[in-house]
């Protein structure tokens, strides 16, 4: 028996290195299918990844623009040093409904200089929509502010700065406060 076993062993060997059997056509199309399929996926993640970061780069990079336009923005208008809304409308107004006084004209200058093509949207009308307002801002002269001492509140008028610059993804708006000098009623 322990022949006949010795005997049959040597054969199976054989007969499997001789064996001459590959990959049929199906199994190698199924295997191109399946390669395709990962190769896609991984291309189409890249890609979307990719784009995704290019768009978050782009609101990232308007929303530090646009606080830098509201920083420009108040530093004008703190140097005017408002009194209440009362002094603001008639300096920045100048007694119309876009920025005619001293002062407007002092912050729409600063705002074109950091932006030429920048427009002034009166409050009313804030945010406007169309390619001429890709980028623009508003000043509103009755802001509010609420402040908390201890268990007290108050409110601090002043004057809000809100800037809005378009990205990719929409518009991108900071706003400010700049209090009025004069707190008294």
């Amino acid at each position: 028996m322990k022949k006949l076993l010795r005997q049959k062993i040597p054969k199976l060997r054989t007969q499997k290195l001789r064996s001459k059997k590959g990959l049929s056509l199906v199994e190698l199309i199924v295997g191109i299918t399946i390669l395709v399929i990962i190769f896609t996926a991984t291309l189409s993640a890249m890609t979307n990844g990719y784009t995704t970061t290019l768009f978050n780069a782009d609101v990232n990079k308007k929303a530090v623009e646009g606080g830098s336009l509201n920083e420009i923005l108040m530093q004008t208008l703190q140097k005017q040093e408002f009194y209440n809304e009362a002094d603001f409308t008639s300096r920045f107004y100048g007694g119309t409904s876009t920025p005619a006084g001293e002062a407007g004209l002092a912050v729409d200058a600063a705002a074109k200089a950091k932006y030429d093509n920048i427009a002034f949207v009166p409050p009313s009308d804030f945010p406007r929509t169309g390619e001429e307002y890709e980028n623009q801002y508003t000043v509103i002269s009755n802001g509010t502010s609420n402040v908390k001492k201890g268990t007290k509140t108050y409110a601090i008028r002043g004057i809000t700065v809100i800037t809005s610059l378009d990205s990719v993804k929409g518009p991108v708006i900071n706003t400010s406060f700049i209090p009025y000098t004069s707190q008294t009623p």
